[in-house]
């Protein structure tokens, strides 16, 4: 028996660390250029279709769509200010569990 949450692949959450979190925006910023996510395996791809069938209905489908800018969150993104961005749209694309 594999449990199910080790067969899913990382969350954008989940490579948040208490180091990361503290830093700077522009040390932040640089970090965030360099990273890149691990590749998905078949396996992992077909756990996550499997897990979120029911998508809105599933937290591991908020969980694996964390970070993401989805087709249902751009046209507040782009209305947004850069200057002052919306902070409910930050809390819901960033930290989707709060």
């Amino acid at each position: 028996f594999i449990p199910k949450s080790s067969m899913l692949p990382k969350t954008v959450l989940d490579y948040r660390t208490s180091e990361t979190l503290q830093l700077p925006p522009k040390e932040l910023a640089e970090l965030c250029q360099k990273f890149q996510f691990e590749e998905l395996t078949l396996s992992q791809v077909q756990a996550v279709e499997r897990a979120t069938r029911g998508q809105s209905a599933s937290r591991i489908w908020f969980g694996q769509r964390a970070g993401c800018i989805t087709s249902s969150k751009l046209r507040r993104v782009l209305r947004t200010r850069p200057q002052q961005p919306s902070k409910s749209l930050s809390r819901a694309t960033c930290y989707p569990e709060v």
